[in-house]
């Protein structure tokens, strides 16, 4: 696209702000597509990583307020977005099909634990209340189809992407869960899996929450796992890690 050129602008200035590509000419544009919406937008192919345009980086501040900088300089071009109370404590932040997501936990600041959404095109909030904290270090699962997953107290439930609805859930008995939901693909079906607190991991067909599996206790009872991952090696075999007191364990 031309000559090498710096990043770094004359003195006192700092870096120079990323600018969008030149349009390159051609023929005129079609009527514009209808707003991507619900499960439509995930057939929107997402924007290209490696394009020539501008990357961002996305944080809460202790306002509550969505904040969008460009990652090249840490420049804020627009101004943030209200998104959850001021004061809350949050934590899972995440961003994709131009949705934001994040959990609030502890009831900081009178703020109700659950689960919370920012269109990004709309910029409307929707805001699922959870029963207790939402579990594992992160604020949500989703599988290919749209669907969240979020653990909290002893329940997986399955809400909608966007306005988290709450599509169904399912318990795991008298035990808590102490991990985000981590979804994988197993024989051709969306599965999803957790661990409670009483050492377990337990398996879920993620469309219909139907257990599919429980180990036996692979850990101390009272041990929180709050994370797992999922793999599939060459043999086609599906393994499921999981921390453990004083251990990693994997099935």
């Amino acid at each position: 696209g031309g000559g090498a050129k710096s990043a770094v602008g004359k003195p006192g200035e700092g870096a120079v702000t990323i600018r969008p590509p030149q349009q390159r000419q051609g023929p005129p544009p079609g009527p514009p597509p209808p707003p991507a919406t619900g499960a439509n937008r995930r057939a929107t192919p997402p924007p290209n990583p490696f394009g020539r345009s501008p990357q961002f980086l996305y944080s809460i501040a202790p306002d509550g307020n969505l904040h969008a900088m460009y990652i090249s300089n840490g420049e804020e071009p627009k101004a943030s977005i209200p998104f959850i109370p001021a004061g809350a404590y949050s934590k899972g932040l995440i961003f994709f099909d131009r949705t934001a997501y994040v959990a609030t936990t502890h009831g900081c600041n009178g703020t109700e634990n659950g689960l919370w959404a920012l269109d990004m095109e709309t910029q409307k909030v929707s805001h699922w209340k959870s029963p207790g904290d939402v579990a594992g270090t992160m604020a949500l699962s989703a599988d290919p189809d749209g669907n969240i997953y979020v653990a909290s107290g002893s329940e997986i439930f399955a809400l909608e992407a966007i306005t988290l609805k709450q599509k169904n859930s399912v318990k795991a008995g008298d035990a808590t869960f102490t991990s985000t939901p981590v979804v994988f693909e197993f024989q051709g079906k969306s599965m999803l899996a957790a661990t409670t607190n009483d050492g377990k991991l337990h398996v879920f067909d993620a469309a219909t929450l139907k257990p599919t599996a429980t180990s036996a206790a692979f850990s101390d009872a009272g041990f929180q796992a709050r994370a797992i991952s999922s793999w599939q090696d060459a043999s086609g075999t599906r393994w499921i890690l999981a921390p453990a007191a004083g251990k990693l364990a994997t099935g």
